[in-house]
């Protein structure tokens, strides 16, 4: 199998349309188009759907694009190496993230660690949803997810469909996180009715956020929060939390460094559900040195009961 054709038929996903792909990789379309009949052949199956819109790709077709993928990067990583002396080496970590505040010194200690000159940290703090479909689509190497076990089931299953394999790291209670100033700190304990009156600050809904509202909390759903502020970016968040009478559902990995910002924990009364810590990436994909060191890195700052994986 010829690894141009393999780099032909990247772009040509990517792209979908043999015509822009042409103009991509400055190449004539009658050039791919023989290009991808000699690769369906090796393959023994249809990769592509054509038609007037462009092309679409065949359920194989796509398999093939994300092995693909991870074969040409892999490939160019190797040949960079080629280029750089000991001086010049780079380090590169793709890691996306949801429903979690990082420690601020995590990424220092991963900067220390790889002891590069040139060191790019891509950190995608973004929603459940998107971590799984940015792993999935080779975009960033690990996620790192906090969801509650009653939307587990689900992400589970969504995981096996995308091929994606995961490991819990830790479980915890829920909490909500509040300003120093709130007047819910002055309440001996804290039940779901209580925060009713209160602005309830949550990152865009995707599909997981909505599962939760089928979540009952001590007789309140999420749906009965009626005041709601959406925010999309997590320090935003903790910017609003500290001068509005305004809650957060948290968990305990990021209480004490939540707490630097004079924002506490408290646990909720009479709420069965907990959080699961759990990180993800793509089957069969060996991870790279640098993504083996933040996750070495990960695992000592939160990871309490690695007890569970699923493979």
């Amino acid at each position: 199998m010829k690894l141009k054709n393999l780099e032909y038929f990247v772009v040509i996903a990517e792209q979908k349309s043999l015509h822009k792909a042409a103009e991509v990789l400055f190449n004539s379309q009658p050039n791919l188009t023989r290009a991808m009949h000699s690769l369906e052949e090796e393959v023994g199956a249809d990769l592509l759907i054509r038609s007037n819109q462009g092309v679409e790709l065949t359920p194989i077709g796509e398999s093939l694009y994300y092995y693909a993928k991870s074969i040409i990067n892999q490939l160019e990583a190797v040949s960079g190496l080629k280029m750089l002396s000991q001086e010049t080496v780079q380090s590169k970590l793709n890691v996306a993230v949801a429903r979690i505040i990082f420690a601020d010194d995590l990424m220092l200690r991963f900067y220390e660690t790889v002891k590069s000159n040139h060191t790019t940290i891509n950190l995608f703090e973004t929603t459940v949803e998107e971590v799984i479909d940015s792993v999935a689509a080779l975009q960033s190497e690990i996620g790192i997810v906090a969801i509650n076990n009653f939307q587990f089931p689900i992400f589970r299953r969504s995981l096996a469909i995308k091929e994606l394999e995961f490991e819990v790291l830790d479980k915890g209670p829920i909490y909500i996180q509040v300003s120093e100033a709130s007047p819910l700190l002055k309440k001996e304990k804290i039940y779901a009715e209580d925060l009713l009156d209160y602005s309830y600050i949550h990152l865009p809904y995707d599909y997981y956020a909505n599962i939760n509202f089928g979540l009952s909390m001590d007789g309140i759903r999420f749906s009965d929060f009626r005041k709601t502020i959406t925010m999309n970016n997590y320090h935003a968040i903790i910017r609003m939390l500290k001068h509005a009478d305004a809650f957060i559902f948290g968990n305990k990995w990021q209480m004490e460094e939540l707490a630097k910002g004079r924002i506490v924990s408290r646990e909720i009364e009479n709420i069965n559900s907990e959080m699961m810590l759990i990180w993800i990436k793509r089957k069969k994909e060996v991870i790279s040195d640098n993504g083996r060191k933040f996750l070495e890195l990960f695992r000592d700052y939160y990871g309490e009961n690695p007890d569970s994986r699923n493979a």
